[in-house]
């Protein structure tokens, strides 16, 4: 069948869903893109995609299809809401004269606001057309965690928004299990909703680097953490710096953190601040395929959340591509996030926001033998093949996508949400 993705982000900006485009091409379908000019995480256009103009390239077998935006710059909260408002007012305008063949089923990716499901919901009304939709973050949640709305009036209006969306999804996917109470609190019917966690691209396996394997020479001498992903202030990296400064007096211990994003800068002003250079190390942000040999050499990896009302909801995606690289993991995080590590043996988990129990945790995997650490390891990769495997969980995505497609068009009474046959 014909899919269409609705996704403001795509190659060559690095998440999840590029991956599933490619494995729904590699099962037979057809496959479309609707996304925006690549900007993440630079905040800058990428060469070769500027301009005012609908932009059409092929990749790897899937049709994409790009609406100018604009960049979310340096991350303040103007830029990205006006980033977020581009590609949803641009690509509902020009959905249904861009998308030329009407697609069987629609799956929107939603890891930045709810905002980009407009497009599709255009495209429902004007060719009833079934949507799929992946949530990735849950609204309003996201924006009280980040402090981007205060008045109780606008959280009512976005949680308006976001139960308009949801009603209109034939099939909503929860990237947690902590999601779906959540989303059947809005009066949502139980029946359409499904746990569907990320997974990890095929490239996020353990590996054995070479004794003069170049990559080593970004790392120091001893016991090395890795961060890596986006650093912004839901990463909290003030909890990292604080831990690095507690560890301070143990030179053998590093923190190695890996990416960009809007407090990259922060970051790199406060290690040369608090003399924290013999440390740590902030190093340029990587190419997907080149982490895993990067996570090879770590002795550890480490995932922190800011303490929020969301942070203990969600599963960061790098959790799961940790996992697959079969090494140590400590996490300041709460919820979900913590008992999946936890509940691996795969790492310690400590609270969020805790920078003394983070360095402890440090130190403790420190301590351990290297054939401790290696079991630990083995753990995390068997969980992440029991509950996080890519081929199960794209069975599991195909089978809901044709179950949309084949389902009729689904009607939702304005006044009760009920679901009204289209027969």
């Amino acid at each position: 069948m014909h899919v269409l993705i609705v996704s403001q982000y795509f190659v060559p900006e690095n998440f999840g869903i590029n991956e599933i485009a490619h494995d729904l091409v590699d099962l037979g379908h057809r496959v479309t893109v609707l996304t925006g000019m690549p900007n993440y995480p630079s905040g800058r256009i990428q060469p070769g995609y500027g301009g005012l103009r609908v932009r059409r390239e092929t990749i790897g077998g899937v049709s994409v299809v790009r609406v100018p935006i604009l960049p979310r710059g340096q991350g303040s909260f103007i830029s990205l809401a006006l980033n977020y408002l581009s590609f949803a007012m641009i690509g509902s305008l020009l959905a249904p004269f861009i998308v030329r063949e009407s697609p069987e089923v629609i799956l929107v990716y939603q890891p930045s606001p709810l905002t980009v499901a407009l497009p599709a919901l255009v495209l429902r009304f004007f060719r009833r057309i079934p949507i799929v939709l992946w949530v990735q973050d849950l609204w309003p949640e996201t924006l009280i965690a980040v402090n981007a709305v205060k008045s109780a009036a606008a959280v009512a209006a976005i949680r308006w928004l976001a139960v308009f969306v949801y009603r209109r999804c034939r099939i909503i996917l929860a990237q947690s299990r902590a999601y779906v109470p959540r989303l059947e609190a809005l009066g949502l019917q139980a029946a359409d909703i499904r746990y569907m966690p990320n997974t990890a691209p095929d490239h996020f396996r353990p590996l054995t680097p070479s004794s003069n394997a170049p990559e080593r020479q970004l790392f120091a001498d001893g016991f090395n953490v890795v961060f890596a992903g986006n650093i912004g202030s839901q990463q909290d990296p003030e909890t990292i710096l604080a831990a690095a400064e507690f560890l301070r007096n143990i030179p053998d211990i590093h923190f190695v953190i890996i990416g960009e994003g809007s407090f990259r800068e922060w970051v790199a002003t406060e290690i040369v601040k608090r003399q924290l250079s013999g440390t740590c190390r902030l190093l340029e942000w990587q190419p997907s395929e080149q982490m895993p040999i990067l996570f090879a050499l770590a002795d550890a990896l480490l995932i922190t959340l800011l303490p929020s009302c969301i942070s203990g909801l969600t599963i960061p995606s790098k959790m799961q591509s940790y996992l697959a690289c079969g090494r140590p993991i400590i996490g300041a995080v709460d919820g979900e996030t913590g008992r999946i590590i936890n509940e691996s043996g795969g790492g310690i988990a400590c609270p969020s926001g805790d920078p003394q129990a983070l360095a402890n945790a440090a130190v403790t995997i420190h301590r351990l033998s290297p054939e401790q650490r290696e079991a630990m390891g083995r753990a995390a990769r068997t969980y992440f093949e029991k509950h996080f495997k890519r081929e199960a969980l794209l069975q599991s995505l195909n089978e809901c996508l044709m179950e949309a497609s084949k389902g009729g068009f689904p009607r939702k009474s304005p006044l009760r949400g009920e679901r009204i046959s289209a027969e």
